[in-house]
């Protein structure tokens, strides 16, 4: 009896302990500690304007190696070059344009930065400010592709987490808003995915969309999540669909339906059309850009409901693993889940990114494309009003 005694104040001793260093562990107010938190970017030096010719533009990424691979490398994406084979998007090359002109006009200029990509530039003032903080960034990326095909990033979202406050801050980068990519010159940011795609593979995407967010903002990126068409309906449909109320009527551009302004639950394929559809709207991309964030905040509404809770650290291992590409932990994820516990979307904001429309000839197809011009000193300030919140 003595013997079984021990035993079980042994074990409830250990099953204490480990509650314990759990809570610890998780607790957001601990886990996202400033200096534990990976730095997957950090901006290169602030922009003063938009140059076409690459020529005055550092593009550095974290990994040596795939940096030094996209500088060596001589060959564009075939989504991007090859002539005929276009769906009326905007990679298309322009008539008379050839691969070998395109290919020469995109290697013409890396090897000018190859210098500048190896040094490291010294912390901006936006990095140390981010360092005495919890804040931390986040970087969301759907590719408009179904599998592992070649793709462009048709949403990237920025996303602010301040926990000590609770709050978040949601910034929608358009897809043909204009940047620097290294070699190339002024393009559109969702250009950035399947350039670096095609030297890194997806992780090459990755990191060259990551760079080209944390140089448009001058923030450090923490932390990124990627999914693809396929990715996004499979995960909504695991947690049940979603509960929105969409604000306006949308008739859906790939399959002629209507979505009526209304209450509505919305399962996978609902769902991305929901993100998708523009043509519609009223505002055009600025509308689908509010839409993208009603949905974001009834994804996070939906996964923290108490029926949800106890199958969470499951779902949320599954998405890691099958649905979505992430450099968060499990951990990682379930903490952030405690810290938006009680889930209140009026502690969610959303800014769109300041600019103007303006048509211009893109170094990468070769011919006139309209973009979406940032306005770099309104983006500065939304950044020091970020790094103040």
């Amino acid at each position: 009896m003595n013997t079984f005694v021990k035993c079980l104040l042994a074990c409830t001793s250990l099953g204490l302990a480990l509650c314990a260093w759990m809570v610890f562990e998780l607790n957001p107010s601990q886990h996202f500690e400033a200096h534990a938190l990976p730095v997957l970017a950090t901006p290169a030096q602030p922009i003063k304007n938009l140059p076409n010719d690459g020529s005055s533009f550092s593009f550095r990424l974290k990994h040596q190696q795939y940096v030094q691979q996209l500088v060596a490398s001589s060959m564009l994406p075939a989504a991007i070059i090859a002539p005929g084979t276009g769906t009326g998007t905007d990679t298309d090359i322009g008539s008379g344009t050839t691969a070998d002109s395109v290919t020469l006009s995109v290697t013409s200029s890396v090897k000018s930065f190859a210098t500048a990509i190896e040094a490291k530039a010294p912390p901006s003032e936006t990095e140390k400010a981010d360092s005495k903080q919890q804040a931390f960034n986040i970087l969301l990326i759907g590719v408009d592709s179904k599998g592992a095909e070649q793709a462009r990033s048709d949403v990237i979202l920025l996303v602010r987490v301040v926990p000590a406050t609770k709050k978040a801050i949601l910034i929608s980068v358009p897809r043909d808003t204009q940047v620097h990519i290294a070699g190339v010159g002024a393009t559109k940011i969702n250009h950035a995915h399947i350039l670096g795609q095609a030297r890194g593979g997806s992780q090459g995407g990755v990191e060259a969309v990551i760079q080209a967010v944390s140089d448009l903002f001058q923030l450090p990126i923490h932390y990124y999540a990627k999914t693809n068409f396929s990715g996004f309906e499979q995960f909504i449909d695991e947690i049940g669909g979603v509960s929105l109320d969409v604000p306006h009527d949308m008739l859906i551009s790939d399959n002629r339906t209507l979505l009526a302004a209304g209450p509505h639950h919305l399962d996978g394929a609902r769902s991305l059309d929901f993100v998708r559809e523009r043509y519609s709207l009223e505002n055009g991309d600025w509308g689908r850009q509010t839409d993208q964030s009603l949905l974001l905040k009834a994804v996070v509404q939906k996964l923290l409901e108490p029926e949800q809770l106890p199958s969470l650290p499951s779902l949320l291992a599954r998405a890691k693993n099958d649905w979505v590409e992430t450099n968060f932990t499990e951990s990682d994820l379930l903490s952030l889940a405690w810290l938006f516990k009680g889930f209140d979307p009026k502690l969610v904001s959303h800014i769109q990114l300041p600019g103007h429309s303006a048509m211009g000839q893109d170094p990468l197809v070769g011919k006139m494309l309209w973009y979406w011009i940032p306005d770099l000193k309104q983006i500065s300030e939304i950044t020091q009003r970020l790094i103040k919140s």
